[in-house]
């Protein structure tokens, strides 16, 4: 396919790109033809944005939910887990949804019906389904089966649902609807063209029939095992083949669609818009047909049964038809491109420097403003995004190179002066922004192997002419610009792959009259074709100054691929040094747990053999070791178990966040210029992980003493780490306040999401009320009334040595990756290592279980019962040496110049220490809690 396709486009674009000069129009075959037409409206684009929009709500609740089974968060006991946990997603995706109809439907200029278009959207499928599952509901009262859902509840469920579901879908509509309408690539052609007459291979009826057989044929098997697992009452455990067999599917949907609309365009058939929907999403139609021969096996002996079956098949066929359809469309659906002399629009963010780390808005010093007004206000909207780009005066036409503009003239006052001074003397940097990538300055590596990427430019400089002795500040006041771009040939348009800059100080100087952007100037000349490559005379900051802003832009045709553009951004010269860090923690976990296996084993095989026969013999008493005379007080309640719980309960919940959010950022589906982004799915998965968090928490609380008080123990846990943060990030968003910092969040915003934070607390309250109803966890051995006398301990069993020694190995695995994370926070430098990542947050969670067992082991060799606290700090209490590590890394690395500066740093830094501490902790408790209920169970009561 690639070749066949691939060395025809190559041909004919190269033909194209001929005729375009040539006027050779008549020559051109169909697909080229027919470029005035291909992005017209379809017939019914309402139902179409409606269908796109529910499949990618279906797509997104899949994908996640296998992704969460896969990784082992729910129970194969329970299929009621797998199901609330769909439907949750599947609410939630309700956003991604009306925001996806909304924007299709306002590129195909109905914009206007988008609330209409956001309520078919919201209630497609799921009215769908509720007709089918209240018929079916219908039809196991008749039969008095405990299936039944009582219509009471029934009416609760769809109470619930249109309270949460519909206003979600609305939202994303809302949001969708107010951005810019997506521009098609093409002039669009006033007058319909004529479709050809189409050889029979190239119809629609033979295009789907054919086209959706390869989607089906991908997930026949698992589909089968889906249905033995369904309607045979089976285990189903091959989560790990269905996200293959996921992955698989898309790719399916995705070539042939692509295939045969290129096919099509190419017999002049402009009409690719439904095709593309109906080529992959007929392949429901072959799922049903194989349904239906698979009801031949079953050995159903009731009408209604039969009835059962085809109405659950009804509802997962058309669920596969809206989602492999969508996958389908937006396959054929090809990315926006720019024209040549199109406008291209610059955006400013804030300024930033590594001395201060207070970030100021851009127009908080005297720059040129754009002739659009420019609002500065923050809103609750614009801080989720993390959108603090502003509009710019600085305006492009693609492939259109300009020599010194002139973009305002500014006259510096006494105050306009001191601010930037104070800015260029703390090294701020000015950052833009062009078509979602980043303002550089490429700089080439000593050893010459190719360049490095500074962000924005330096405000100005210090300096001093010869012969002087004190400093004077310099601006930079011209920019030259270079814009790199990937040319598409088979349409002319481009594709920006880069967008680079090199400031220059300059000291304009005009002969006439001021005369605004058309005033000539004597150091630079607009129409000379000629770019400024250095600067005698520089820009200096004095008051009573008048500084000329004026900038040159040059377009330049690269071979960098825009689906790689942000390879250079993210590749660095340190990986192999990441290498040897995880090869190096890999190698001293393998030596340990080598170690371990064949101390422990060795002992635990002799000493449990030995064990089991004092049990019936009781005769041989004395010859016990220690850690089996303490097995009636190893399960006897901690002191302050409450708060343990609690602990224990936010580490969950602060792991799983961290574990899902790396893997979706390894996966790509966040960009590396919004952060923001990150941040906000890491909120949400926070949020959503509260309901393990309580579970958690109260499980343990019940096994420690009876759940009587779970409810207060699950407030703890609800409040524990996020109130300690929020009382942090109160304090230096008080400080950011205080220096006008355009990072400081107002206090109506700030309650608005304290307020909303909220939606944890009820959940954590869930998780704690469905752990209190679980039975209650049963120790192994039975617990002594009385307890044992502790014998007096050696130094190096000692609490304060294993906690100490023991929590060094944590922090050595993540000691590198920490290392480049804060060089990527505080140095404002791109991530891009969330594979090393991954890679060092299994290697932490090796190290704290073999660390934390080892010391506990030795511990109850020693006849010390009391591990429960000790389990949890030798892993935790690694954090200290987390933070005293980002000390040394202030005052080592850090130029911070100003102590509000240094107040942030170690304010942010002592947030993270402590979510370390209850990550590592956690990691360690629950490793030595499975493991001494391992070696405590091999009891043989014969």
């Amino acid at each position: 396919m690639a070749m066949t396709m691939l060395r025809s486009l190559h041909r004919e674009i190269f033909r194209y790109s001929q005729l375009e000069t040539q006027n050779e129009t008549q020559a051109e075959t169909g697909w080229k033809l027919v470029h005035g037409d291909v992005f017209r409206s379809p017939s019914n684009p309402g139902l179409l944005c409606a269908f796109a929009g529910s499949g990618v709500q279906l797509f997104g609740t899949l994908l996640i939910t296998v992704v969460f089974e896969f990784l082992g968060f729910f129970s194969s006991m329970t299929s009621a887990g797998v199901r609330n946990a769909m439907l949750l997603t599947w609410v939630l995706m309700g956003l991604f949804a009306g925001y996806t109809s909304s924007r299709l439907s306002k590129m195909f200029n109905t914009g206007s019906e988008w609330k209409h278009i956001t309520l078919t959207t919201a209630i497609l499928f799921p009215g769908f389904a509720f007709v089918i599952f209240q018929f079916l509901n219908n039809l196991l009262y008749n039969e008095k089966s405990s299936a039944t859902i009582p219509s009471t509840t029934m009416c609760s469920l769809v109470l619930l649902w249109f309270c949460v579901a519909p206003p979600l879908v609305y939202v994303g509509g809302y949001l969708g609807f107010k951005k810019p309408a997506i521009e098609p690539p093409v002039e669009i052609n006033k007058t319909l063209r004529k479709i050809p007459k189409q050889a029979w291979y190239t119809s629609t009826v033979f295009a789907i029939l054919i086209g959706s057989i390869f989607p089906f044929a991908t997930i026949l098997v698992e589909f089968f095992f889906g249905l033995i697992f369904f309607w045979y009452h089976k285990f189903y455990r091959g989560f790990g083949f269905l996200l293959i067999t996921f992955v698989l599917l898309v790719v399916a949907c995705a070539e042939i669609p692509i295939v045969l609309c290129y096919y099509q365009l190419r017999s002049g058939n402009y009409k690719w818009w439904w095709r593309s929907f109906l080529t992959s999403g007929c392949s429901a139609v072959y799922l049903f047909l194989y349904a239906t021969f698979f009801f031949t096996k079953i050995a159903i002996v009731k009408p209604v049964s039969a009835m059962l079956y085809f109405g659950h098949m009804l509802v997962v066929s058309y669920a596969f038809f809206l989602l492999t359809g969508t996958i389908g469309f937006f396959s054929c659906f090809f990315f926006t491109s720019i024209r040549p002399g199109d406008e291209i629009l610059v955006k400013v963010n804030d300024l930033t420097s590594i001395k201060t780390q207070i970030p100021y808005s851009y127009y908080s010093l005297p720059f040129c403003k754009p002739d659009i007004q420019v609002d500065n206000a923050p809103t609750l909207w614009r801080f989720l995004l993390g959108d603090r780009q502003q509009r710019s005066p600085f305006l492009f036409e693609m492939k259109v190179p300009k020599t010194c503009q002139i973009v305002c003239r500014v006259f510096v006052g006494e105050k306009e002066a001191k601010e930037l001074i104070e800015k260029v003397e703390n090294q701020y940097r000015v950052n833009m922004a062009l078509d979602n990538l980043p303002l550089t300055i490429p700089i080439r590596r000593i050893d010459e192997s190719g360049f490095f990427y500074q962000h924005g430019y330096h405000i100005g400089v210090i300096g001093r002419y010869a012969g002087e002795e004190y400093n004077r500040y310099f601006i930079h006041n011209h920019l030259s610009f270079l814009v790199k771009y990937e040319r598409d040939l088979d349409t002319g348009a481009s594709r920006i792959v880069a967008f680079e800059t090199k400031p220059f100080s300059i000291k304009h100087k005009f002969e006439a009259q001021w005369n605004g952007v058309n005033t000539r100037l004597s150091t630079c000349d607009a129409n000379a074709n000629k770019f400024i490559s250095a600067s005698d005379s520089p820009q200096e900051i004095r008051v009573g100054e008048e500084i000329i802003f004026t900038y040159d832009v040059s377009f330049q045709d690269s071979e960098i691929k825009w689906a790689s553009r942000w390879d250079a951004y993210l590749s660095t010269a340190d990986d192999q040094a990441r290498w040897f860090s995880i090869v190096n923690s890999l190698v001293t976990l393998l030596v340990l747990s080598v170690a371990m296996a064949t101390t422990m084993l060795r002992s635990l095989h002799r000493e449990i053999f030995r064990y089991s026969l004092l049990e019936t013999t009781q005769s041989e008493t004395q010859a016990e070791t220690r850690w089996k005379l303490v097995h009636g007080d190893v399960f006897r309640p901690p002191s302050n178990s409450g708060l343990l719980c609690a602990f224990a309960g936010s580490g969950v919940q602060l792991f799983g966040t961290l574990l899902i959010t790396v893997a979706f950022e390894f996966l790509g589906f966040f960009s590396p210029m919004n952060p923001a982004g990150v941040r906000n799915f890491m909120i949400l998965t926070w949020v959503l992980m509260g309901l393990f968090a309580g579970y958690t928490s109260s499980c343990l609380y019940k096994m420690f003493k009876n759940g009587s008080e779970w409810k207060h123990v699950t407030l703890t846990t609800a409040f524990l780490f996020p109130g300690f943060a929020l009382v942090i990030y109160l304090i230096l968003n008080d400080l950011l306040e205080y220096e006008k910092s355009s990072a400081a969040v107002p206090n109506s915003l700030m309650f608005v999401l304290v307020m909303s934070s909220c939606i944890t607390w009820p959940l954590v309250y869930v998780g704690g009320y469905l752990g209190f109803k679980k039975t209650a966890i049963e120790p192994p051995v039975e617990i002594n009334e009385t307890p044992r006398k502790i014998p007096k301990q050696k130094w190096y069993i000692s609490p304060a040595f294993t906690i100490l020694i023991g929590s060094i190995l944590p922090f050595a695995v993540v000691f590198i990756e920490f290392f480049y994370g804060l060089i990527f926070f505080w140095f404002h430098q791109f991530y891009c290592g969330f594979g090393f990542l991954l890679i060092t947050l299994a290697l932490l969670v090796v190290a704290c279980a073999e660390i934390s067992i080892a010391f506990c082991y030795y511990q109850l060799r020693s006849g010390n019962y009391k591990w429960w606290w000790r389990s949890f700090l030798t892993s935790g209490f690694s954090a200290v040496y987390l933070f005293l590590y980002a000390t040394f890394f202030f005052f080592a690395k850090m130029q911070i110049v100003k102590p509000v500066s240094a107040m942030l740093y170690f304010g942010y830094m002592i947030v993270i220490s402590c979510a370390f501490f209850l990550i590592t902790g956690t990691i360690g408790f629950f490793s030595c809690f499975f493991f001494t209920r391992f070696i405590y169970s091999q009891r043989a009561f014969g």
